[in-house]
C-alpha cells in the first residue's frame, strides 16, 4: 500500500472561525496517526479552536488497513482523557467522536460489528476518504450498503477527490445518498475548484466543513470561512443532519 503523506502548508496565523462553528473534520488525538503526537499538544489545540470560535469538534483519526489501524476502542479512550483534561483546564468545547475511513468494502461490516465510529458516534454517517484516482468499483456497493442501514456516506476533504474533475461521478455519489465534507482552507482560493465546490453547496450535496486540523502550525484547528460568504458560513454554524440533537462524547 503506498504510503499516506500528510499535506504541508504554509505556517500562518490562524484566522478567526465563525462563533459557534462546527468542525467536521480534525485530528485532534494524540498518538493514533498524523496528527499531535501528545495530549499537551492536543489540549492546546482544542484551545485554539475554543478561541477561534468553533463550538464543536469532531475528532476523525485515519482508519487505513496497514499504516492507521486505529480500533473504537482506542479512539473513544483517548477522547475521554482529552475530554476530562479540556474540562479541567476550563476549554469549553463538545468533543465528539469519529474516524476518517479509507474507502474499503468492508466497512459496513465492521461498523456493525463495533470497530469502527461513525461522525460523532451516531450511527447516522461515517466520514469516507476516497483514493486520490477515481474509486474502485466496489464504492457502489459499499454506499449501497451503508444506505441500506440508514448511514449516510460522508466524503473527506471532497475538494482534494476526483469529484472536483469528474461531474458525472460526483453526481452518481450524491445520487447514491452520499454527501460531501469540504475544508476550509479550500474556501479561500479561487478559481475552477472553488466554482465546482459553490455548485456542490447550490445542489444541497455539502453537508459539513471541516479544518483537517493535525497540529498547531501547518494545519490548524480553525474553520476559517470569508466573511462575505454567507451560504458557507451557514454551514459551518449549521449542527449536521447525521447528528442527533444533544449528541455528546462516548467515553
Amino acid at each position: 500500500m503506498a504510503k499516506h503523506i500528510p499535506m504541508v502548508r504554509t505556517p500562518a496565523v490562524a484566522p478567526l472561525a465563525p462563533a459557534g462553528a462546527w468542525d467536521c473534520h480534525c485530528h485532534i488525538l494524540p498518538d493514533l496517526d498524523d496528527g499531535p503526537r501528545t495530549m499537551d499538544e492536543a489540549v492546546a489545540m482544542v484551545r485554539m479552536a475554543a478561541e477561534s470560535g468553533t463550538r464543536t469538534m469532531i475528532a476523525t483519526p485515519h482508519h487505513i488497513v496497514g499504516l492507521y489501524p486505529t480500533r473504537a476502542a482506542e479512539v473513544l479512550e483517548r477522547l475521554g482523557e482529552l475530554n476530562r483534561r479540556c474540562t479541567g483546564e476550563g476549554i469549553a468545547m463538545n468533543l465528539l467522536a469519529g474516524q476518517e475511513l479509507a474507502l474499503s468494502p468492508d466497512i459496513p461490516a465492521r461498523l456493525a460489528s463495533s470497530e469502527l465510529l461513525s461522525l460523532g458516534n451516531a450511527g447516522r454517517a461515517v466520514l469516507i476518504e476516497l483514493p486520490p484516482l477515481d474509486p474502485p468499483p466496489f464504492w457502489r456497493h459499499t454506499f449501497f450498503e451503508l444506505r441500506v442501514r440508514g448511514i449516510t456516506p460522508v466524503i473527506a476533504h471532497a475538494e482534494r477527490t476526483a469529484l472536483v474533475s469528474n461531474a458525472e461521478l460526483a453526481a452518481e455519489m450524491a445520487a447514491a445518498g452520499a454527501t460531501f465534507q469540504v475544508n476550509t482552507p479550500a474556501l479561500s482560493r479561487a478559481g475552477g475548484s472553488r466554482r465546482v465546490m459553490d455548485g456542490w453547496l447550490r445542489r444541497g450535496w455539502v453537508a459539513c466543513l471541516g479544518s483537517d486540523a493535525h497540529d498547531l502550525r501547518r494545519r490548524p484547528p480553525v474553520l476559517a470561512v470569508p466573511a462575505a460568504q454567507q451560504a458557507w458560513l451557514d454551514i459551518s454554524r449549521a449542527q449536521p443532519p447525521f447528528l442527533h440533537p444533544g449528541s455528546t462524547v462516548s467515553a
